[in-house]
């Protein structure tokens, strides 16, 4: 399969969230038990329009998990799920894969910096202390964990993202690239870790 990335808005499965469910169950049954062990009905609906959303593309494929728990498809292709806010991301590739979406939040984005951060990308933030400098840089270093599929059993400070553009690379892993893009998602930063020199540049809308 071809690297693609596909976003879809979580407001497509609120009008009919018990039909959502009953394809959920039939498609991933275990992921809808997940779903419905979720207190917040917020991270119900997200959940719920990444796993539709997942269904739309690859149908619905026995799903296995690796050691840290990163879901795949049985064959292939590898997949990596995102959501935040109202929009959901699925990046689908041959090669392991990493996505991170993020919706800009007001936080102490420099008390955050200082404990997640590498001196340079501090710097980085502090020349620019912005929120979406700050999840611009959160996304990339979240999509290179998420490639790997070891979450946050990840050391952080094992390593640091230098970021030249709207590409980066992690400085102690030099053979996968990062790259940081919008996509014109106001208040959004979303980032992807691939064995790809050249991602796709654009992304295909779905309709839940």
């Amino acid at each position: 399969m071809t690297a693609a990335l596909y976003l879809a808005a979580v407001r497509g499965v609120a009008r009919d969230v018990r039909g959502a469910m009953e394809k959920m169950a039939s498609a991933f049954p275990e992921r809808a038990r997940k779903i419905s062990s979720l207190a917040r009905e917020a991270d119900r609906l997200r959940s719920l329009a990444a796993g539709l959303l997942l269904h739309k593309v690859l149908g619905a494929p026995e799903i296995l998990y690796g050691e840290w728990g990163k879901p795949y498809a049985a064959g292939g292709p590898h997949f990596n799920l995102s959501h935040s806010g109202d929009c959901v991301a699925l990046a689908v590739d041959d090669e392991p894969v990493g996505v991170d979406l993020e919706k800009w939040i007001e936080e102490d984005y420099h008390a955050l910096s200082r404990v997640s951060f590498n001196d340079d990308e501090r710097a980085a933030f502090e020349r620019d202390p912005t929120a979406g400098t700050f999840f611009g840089i959160w996304t990339l270093r979240e999509s290179y964990m998420k490639m790997r599929g070891a979450g946050f059993s990840m050391d952080p400070t094992s390593f640091g993202v230098r970021i030249r553009g709207h590409e980066a690379r992690i400085v102690s892993d030099p053979g996968f690239f990062l790259f940081l893009r919008l996509y014109d998602l106001e208040g959004y930063s979303m980032a992807l870790c691939s064995s790809h020199r050249n991602w796709p540049e654009n992304f295909k809308t779905v309709v839940l």
